[in-house]
């Protein structure tokens, strides 16, 4: 099972604020990106509370036509 794919999984951010928690997010979106040497035509984004964490939830349209779905925990960070 790939790290990040669904909540089970999700790619743990541990930071100590929002805007830490948000860039680390968007570099590992990035690497996924320059992993799969594919670009983003769209990305919907998600909150979801399950059992207590916090998870962003993206889905990221690729721009060959495939989705992917990375989920993060952002419990370390978010501020209600």
């Amino acid at each position: 099972m790939e790290k990040g794919n669904s909540i089970e999984n999700a790619i743990l951010i541990e930071s100590q604020n929002y805007m830490t928690g948000v860039i680390e997010e968007h570099n590992h979106i990035d690497e996924i990106c320059r992993t799969l040497n594919c670009g983003i035509k769209a990305i919907s984004q998600n909150f979801i509370i399950e059992d207590g964490r916090k998870y962003d939830l993206f889905t990221l349209e690729m721009d060959d036509g495939s989705e992917r779905t990375v989920c993060f925990d952002i419990t370390s960070f978010f501020v209600s």
